[in-house]
């Protein structure tokens, strides 16, 4: 299997778990790397573990089609982090927004499809060690992104408080 990087990696080919594997990331991530997502995400351990608890669903939910061009107005699909900081062993990057994407597939946050653009605000946090990434927490505007899937958790919220007054 060819080896791509994640900006041009083919999600319609549904290579699955082990085209992700296969991709050229294990060459920068640290064998005992750590990635940490937001609540309803959670955390991982290993490329592996990124991979099923994070990346796999993600990309499958919003999968990439190198071949087509985004709807008007979505700008670049994929990532756009156009803030870029280091400092010795932590760096950071991000935009606001920094994702451009189509939910096209099922199952992130348990969510069906709903076909909508939308945009999300995500910003990472790295450490390295040994040259490597050992750790990257990665927090993701979560209520805006699902407020765009027509999900208004402040609203369910504040139904749920009523309900108890």
């Amino acid at each position: 299997m060819a080896r791509v990087s994640l900006g041009t990696y083919d999600d319609t080919l549904n290579l699955g778990r082990d085209g992700l594997l296969a991709m050229p990331q294990r060459d920068f991530w640290h064998p005992h790397m750590m990635w940490f997502g937001p609540s309803g995400i959670g955390t991982s351990r290993g490329l592996d573990g990124f991979v099923d608890v994070h990346q796999l669903p993600f990309r499958t939910a919003f999968p990439r089609d190198p071949k087509l061009p985004q709807p008007a107005g979505m700008g670049q699909h994929g990532g756009s982090h156009y803030v870029r900081i280091g400092d010795g062993r932590f760096s950071a990057t991000g935009g606001w927004p920094s994702r451009h994407m189509l939910h096209q597939g099922g199952g992130w946050l348990g969510l069906p499809p709903t076909g909508r653009a939308i945009t999300m605000r995500v910003m990472d946090f790295y450490s390295a060690e040994q040259g490597l990434i050992r750790e990257n927490w990665v927090p993701i505007d979560l209520i805006n992104v699902l407020l765009q899937l027509e999900v208004d958790v402040l609203a369910r919220v504040r139904s749920q408080f009523a309900r108890r007054g």
